[in-house]
């Protein structure tokens, strides 16, 4: 018995070294540097307090500043440790993005070098003022091991996090020399797998939870009313995106081929497109009303196929997915890239389904349904006949239909849970729209 468990405990030593494990480096909890230090960036300091690493600059200069910390050291294993989770205490009012540069050792250049050419990075927007924890996905052709930098092991070794803004062509903190400023990166953790948890509908009923969304290029979320989000656009980029972060949700992309989106669109944006997960810049994608303050359910196929000029959409929505965008852009008339505008979109209901919900395009008229949730019927407020009304619930399932309907829906026999009722009118208009069932 006891050389059995010698050999089972040395088995989970050898396992414990040869598989790699997380690389966190926990500022707080150490008290210590962890090799971590000033990279420059007109940074004032970085050191050590109480509650983690603290990068501090003031408004002592007019040039653009991007404090910056590097480690020369991270013995990160990039073949498998996919992902960086920072969690940050945001005492700043300009700082609304975090980049984290890497450089390209393998490509034989001297990571050392602070080129443009040796460099890559990843980037996420964050809240100025606030105390959160966001994950990037560092995936890309880039990412990987290199032995270049003379300490005989083949690692990512050479990272940097930088603060920086959405503001000016290369993301200043601030020209105004009356800004200082303060963020205490509390931990860095680089990660093999996020844990999450598969969901197929997003109704953003509790206004303190984003449900594993941020806003990027642009974009700033608030929640001021229950069942909905909303997408504050600037015009600082031509591809404001709403992104999933990984670590929260997944989706079956196998199984699941179609993502329902239901908004008010109170922007001049003309285009709701769904981002490939992994790169490749593949999207798919439909149009959406512009100024248009009225609720729609847009659907956007996401089969694959090609557009009309033969350019494919997607190659990569296949298997578990824990990282997707939305992004919503206003088309240029006269070709190339999309328009630079503002505006607000309001986003009420985002749903994958395993079916399209009609092979009409979706649309709506001036049709309310209440109450709303409802427990045992519904009433439906239409000026137009209704000729037919169907309901389905989230995985695309057909569970009532009724024809001759006189404005009022029986759902006793439905389960509690949330469904599309797809409303048919005479002139064969089809308006989709969401309901709870208490």
């Amino acid at each position: 018995m006891k050389k059995n468990y010698t050999l089972s405990l040395f088995t989970l030593l050898i396992s414990t070294i040869l598989y790699a494990q997380d690389v966190v480096f926990d500022f707080e909890t150490s008290q210590d540097l962890l090799g971590w230090e000033e990279a420059g960036g007109n940074i004032g300091s970085a050191s050590i307090i109480a509650e983690g690493l603290a990068i501090d600059w003031d408004g002592s200069t007019t040039t653009n500043r991007r404090p910056r910390i590097k480690t020369l050291t991270a013995n990160v294993n990039a073949s498998i440790q996919k992902y960086v989770e920072i969690s940050i205490i945001n005492n700043s009012s300009v700082v609304d993005r975090i980049r984290v540069n890497h450089f390209k050792g393998a490509t034989g250049e001297d990571p050392l070098s602070a080129a443009g050419s040796n460099t890559r990075y990843t980037i996420i927007s964050v809240t100025p003022g606030a105390t959160e924890s966001y994950t990037l996905d560092l995936t890309d052709s880039e990412w990987i091991n290199y032995d270049y930098d003379g300490d005989s092991e083949t690692d990512m070794d050479h990272i940097w996090i930088q603060l920086v803004t959405a503001t000016g062509p290369n993301g200043p903190v601030t020209t105004d020399s009356s800004v200082d400023g303060n963020v205490i990166i509390q931990k860095i953790s680089f990660l093999e797998n996020l844990p999450s948890t598969e969901r197929t509908n997003y109704t953003f009923d509790n206004t303190s939870d984003s449900e594993g969304f941020i806003g990027t290029n642009g974009i700033t979320l608030s929640q001021p009313t229950s069942g909905e989000i909303q997408l504050d656009m600037t015009d600082v980029s031509s591809f404001p995106k709403f992104e999933q972060q990984p670590g929260f949700y997944n989706v079956n992309a196998d199984a699941y081929k179609y993502c329902q989106v239901t908004l008010r669109n109170n922007s001049p944006k003309d285009r709701l497109n769904f981002v490939s997960p992994e790169g490749g810049n593949q999207f798919s994608g439909v149009d959406i009303t512009p100024n248009d303050n009225t609720s729609k359910l847009y659907e956007i196929n996401l089969n694959g196929g090609t557009n009309g000029q033969g350019v494919p959409f997607f190659t990569n929505w296949t298997g578990t997915q824990a990282t997707w965008a939305l992004q919503i852009v206003e088309l240029n008339p006269e070709g190339g890239a999309p328009l630079q505008s503002a505006g607000i979109v309001t986003i009420e209901d985002i749903t994958f389904a395993t079916v399209s919900l009609s092979t009409k395009d979706v649309t709506q008229t001036t049709i309310k349904l209440s109450p709303n949730p409802a427990t045992d019927h519904i009433n439906i407020s239409s000026v137009i006949p209704i000729k037919m009304v169907e309901i389905f619930n989230l995985l695309g399932q057909n569970v009532l239909s009724e024809t001759n309907v006189m404005q009022r829906i029986d759902i006793n026999s439905l389960a509690q849970g949330a469904y599309i009722i797809n409303i048919q009118l005479v002139n064969n208009v089809r308006i989709l729209k969401k309901f709870l069932k208490k």
